[in-house]
């Protein structure tokens, strides 16, 4: 289990079972070199990218409920380090990089 997961399991309000698989699952598909604030962003964009160039149907609801949960998780844990965490994470979370995400895939 990745610091990442145990980090998310010790959280006071677990999530939903089939919430909970999700998250874990997205976050396993992460890299490992990162920060957690970073690791969890990044899963969450990378559902994000995943659900914007995918079918548009019902099915994306729990990738869409994962990246909410792993967006906030990703903001929760920076506030844990302290404001210049979360300042860098806002920054890494900026405008352009969301634009990024659901930009149509040119290939």
């Amino acid at each position: 289990m990745s610091d990442a997961q145990r980090w998310l399991d010790a959280r006071p309000r677990p999530l939903p079972s089939p919430l909970r698989e999700a998250v874990r699952v997205a976050v396993e598909r992460t890299s490992a070199g990162t920060d957690l604030p970073s690791r969890l962003a990044t899963a969450a964009l990378d559902l994000l990218r995943s659900v914007a160039r995918g079918p548009t149907d019902r099915r994306v609801a729990l990738d869409l409920l994962a990246a909410d949960a792993l967006l906030t998780a990703a903001c929760e844990a920076a506030a844990e380090r302290g404001p210049q965490d979360v300042a860098r994470l806002v920054s890494e979370l900026d405008l352009p990089r969301f634009a990024s995400v659901l930009a149509p895939d040119d290939s």
